[in-house]
């Protein structure tokens, strides 16, 4: 399950390069437009959540490494990735949120489509990481 939310967060994340390649989701998933509507109406909530999530984790990440780089005492340290967990859990409430609404509106064929296109993005994602940690 947690692979199927990371998988559709990058797939989301990386719409544009995939747009490219497949020209659109709704075009690649053959959306009707309802189903565009309320797909693209998901992917905004999404990124409307996730975006100052994001910045205030970046944030919060920053403040751990001062801390670290302080030498602060453990429990201020324990505390702040406390913090930087609960923002983690708020990002992965908002994935699940959108994978509901976007899985709601498939089709059988839809979904498998879907499930196609972040497999392929997947291993892609992966073979680039594989090249970077070999470089």
């Amino acid at each position: 399950m947690k692979r199927l939310i990371v998988i559709l967060i990058l797939t989301v994340a990386a719409l544009a390069a995939v747009a490219a390649e497949r020209r659109s989701i709704a075009t690649y998933l053959d959306l009707t437009p309802a189903q565009g509507a309320v797909w693209e109406e998901a992917e905004r909530a999404l990124h409307q959540t996730m975006e100052p999530l994001a910045r205030q984790q970046r944030a919060e990440r920053q403040q751990l490494e001062a801390l670290l780089a302080s030498k602060a005492d453990a429990c201020a340290v324990g505390e702040q990735q406390l913090r930087i967990f609960a923002l983690s859990e708020q990002m992965r409430s908002a994935e699940r949120t959108f994978e509901q609404k976007s899985q709601a509106l498939l089709t059988p064929d839809q979904k498998a489509k879907l499930a196609s296109l972040q497999e392929e993005h997947f291993k892609r994602e992966m073979s680039e990481v594989r090249e970077r940690h070999h470089d």
